[in-house]
Formats: C-alpha cells, structure tokens, sequence
C-alpha cells in the first residue's frame, strides 16, 4: 500500500472509534468490552506493508516513539520486522515492555541470542 492509502486507512478507521463511556468507578473514560473487541477487527493491518498483524507485543515507550506512530487506539499497527526498518535496527531484548505478553517472546528471543 502507498503511503496515502495507509494514512486514508488510518483515517477511515479514526471514523469508527466509539466514543468512550465514563467508568462509574474511577471516572476514566473507557470503552466496554464489547466495543474494545469490535475495535480490534479494526487495527489488525501493519502500517508498513498492510499485511495482517499476528504479532501480540508491547515495546518500550521509547521505541515505540522511533517508529513515528501514536499511542493508543488509532495509533497503528506494524509487525516486528517492519518496526525494525522503521528504526533502522534490530530489536533487542530490552526494546520489549516489561509485560506478560511479552514473556514467550523474550523467551524466544533469549533462546536466538545464545
């Protein structure tokens, strides 16, 4: 995809966010569950190449930040070899958020190191 289509993709997606409902308990805006797991079928795409991401990830805030892309819902997508052309490098252990979905992950990619 060219980038203008990615970037109307992204647009187009932007339209259909929900709005967020006030939660009752912390007074955060928040989505409900329901709308969180519709807006999933939306952001599956890589903003890269357009492909569909499998990838399940989170990296650092500071990496993140090198690939030029927001956070949060609407922010994009990429799978990991096309973070890496986006930064210019290979992922190393440490770009990886300290977080549980990250676990199988950094497992593997301590098993490639050795």
């Amino acid at each position: 995809m060219s980038p203008e289509e990615l970037a109307a993709a992204r647009k187009e997606r932007l339209a259909k966010l929900p709005p967020k409902h006030p939660c009752p308990t912390c007074k955060t805006p928040h989505w409900t569950p329901a709308e969180r797991r519709a807006m999933a079928k939306l952001w599956d795409n890589c903003d890269e190449c357009g492909a569909r991401v499998y990838d399940d990830y989170m990296l650092k805030d500071e990496v993140w930040k090198l690939t030029g892309l927001r956070f949060g819902p609407g922010g994009g997508v990429l799978h990991l070899p096309c973070v890496e052309k986006r930064i210019g490098r290979s992922l190393t252990i440490d770009d990886f958020a300290p977080y549980s979905v990250n676990d199988a992950l950094r497992w593997a990619l301590t098993r490639k190191i050795r």
